[in-house]
């Protein structure tokens, strides 16, 4: 899986700007779907979590190059495992996420 970068905003501000906006877009996207978690409205949240993703990823291009961009992920992931917050396979509720796509497959359907 890879998500690409998309063409830039014109200045670093005007991206940022834009990033913005797709946080908002999440932000109303995960309101709907907790007043009603729907399939669609489900694969709504996440689509709009990936733009947020997608927008942060090009402004990161428009600045810096390969090498710096793989060095500060280094490092974020060094100074993350050091804080205690990156997650091991035991930190997924496996069931749980199971457990509700099922029940929201089934409220599709009809079932």
């Amino acid at each position: 899986m890879k998500l690409e970068v998309c063409k830039p905003e014109k200045t670093y501000e005007e991206q940022l700007d834009h990033c913005g906006k797709e946080f908002e877009e999440l932000v109303e996207a995960l309101a709907i779907y907790r007043n009603k978690p729907t399939l669609k409205n489900r694969a709504e949240v996440l689509l709009e979590a990936l733009d947020c993703i997608t927008c942060l990823w090009t402004f990161i291009f428009m600045i810096f190059s390969k090498a710096e961009i793989d060095a500060g992920i280094n490092v974020t992931n060094c100074k993350n495992y050091i804080r205690g917050y990156l997650l091991t396979p035991e930190d997924f509720d496996v069931e749980r996420v199971t457990d509700k796509t099922e029940e929201l497959l089934e409220e599709a359907s009809g079932r």
